[in-house]
């Protein structure tokens, strides 16, 4: 848990392996989706996907910008 003074309410803190981990497996699971015929699902998960993604680059444009490595590999 962490409490930044700008937010009313604690949040859960994510170490960056976990948040690399879960995009895979989202990654994963949206792949073996058919939209044609689990669209909605496609669609909620691709959402999904996206947002953690993005997240994802945050955390490591952040680490590049500080001089720290990636806590995991790639395969880049």
């Amino acid at each position: 848990m962490v409490k930044l003074s700008s937010r009313a309410f604690p949040g859960v803190l994510l170490q960056g392996d976990t948040l690399y981990t879960m995009y895979c497996r989202a990654q994963h699971a949206l792949a073996g989706l058919d939209p044609a015929t689990h669209e909605d699902e496609y669609d909620t998960l691709a959402d999904l996907v996206e947002h953690l993604g993005e997240c994802l680059g945050v955390y490591e444009r952040t680490l590049a910008r500080c001089g720290y490595s990636l806590p995991y590999y790639t395969g880049a």
